[in-house]
């Protein structure tokens, strides 16, 4: 099954293809020389060549951030190439060959740097994302809607508040740093998972989110600690 990209790419062939056949058709034939061709083939790269650029970018782990940065740099690069070389053809047909060849030459270079630079740009956006977290791979997050979810749950005005104040303050809890992750994490996820099946004994919700309290301000030391020896 084709994704977005792959269609992406089979409509910038397709238009290239139609572009030229339709120059064939309406140019005349004596207009036609080497140079024109030549020209002609150059303005089918430029629609077919740059939605392929960004096969060789590599992708972050559970990001797309490089293929979303690429749009706006791909698309003036295209742009570009698109007037450079549809100038290509129309000094070609208007004889003007020299002037031709010297736009595509410079559409030549204008690719190849492009195409480098476009690379090593989202090699640094690519670094600069592998070293953040989505918003459903964070702890704090998933606590956070875990508990509204409980708090929909629950007939009991007491469990609801004692979950409500609880959300509050994982809401306003420090941020961990995305190449650590404080050993807290795994017991407030162990403690909340038991929240479900005790909603209906107030007690054991009280005591539960009573251990979660005191394990996330342990995390909360222990976040500090880390900043200040850092």
């Amino acid at each position: 099954m084709m994704n977005s990209r792959t269609w992406l790419q089979l409509a910038s062939v397709v238009a290239g293809a139609v572009i030229v056949g339709i120059l064939a058709i309406a140019v005349p034939i004596e207009l036609w020389t080497a140079n024109s061709v030549f020209a002609s083939i150059i303005l089918f790269l430029s629609f077919a060549l740059p939605p392929f650029f960004v096969a060789p970018v590599p992708q972050a782990p559970h990001t797309d951030a490089p293929f979303i940065w690429l749009i706006g740099p791909l698309g003036r690069l295209w742009f570009l190439l698109l007037v450079l070389a549809a100038s290509a053809v129309g000094l070609s047909i208007a004889g003007w060959h020299r002037a031709s060849l010297a736009l595509c030459l410079g559409w030549l270079g204008i690719c190849i740097i492009g195409f480098a630079l476009l690379n090593a740009s989202t090699q640094i956006v690519t670094a600069a994302a592998s070293q953040t977290k989505p918003a459903n791979i964070n702890a704090r997050s998933n606590w956070f809607t875990l508990l509204q979810k409980l708090q929909l749950r629950t007939d009991d005005n007491d469990v609801r508040k004692s979950l409500e104040r609880f959300a509050e303050e994982i809401q306003f809890a420090a941020n961990e740093p995305p190449s650590a992750e404080p050993g807290e994490n795994r017991e407030i996820d162990a403690i909340l998972g038991q929240l479900e099946s005790s909603l209906s004994r107030p007690d054991e919700v009280s005591r539960l989110l009573r251990s979660a309290e005191v394990l996330l301000a342990q995390r909360e030391h222990s976040l500090r600690a880390g900043r200040t020896s850092a």
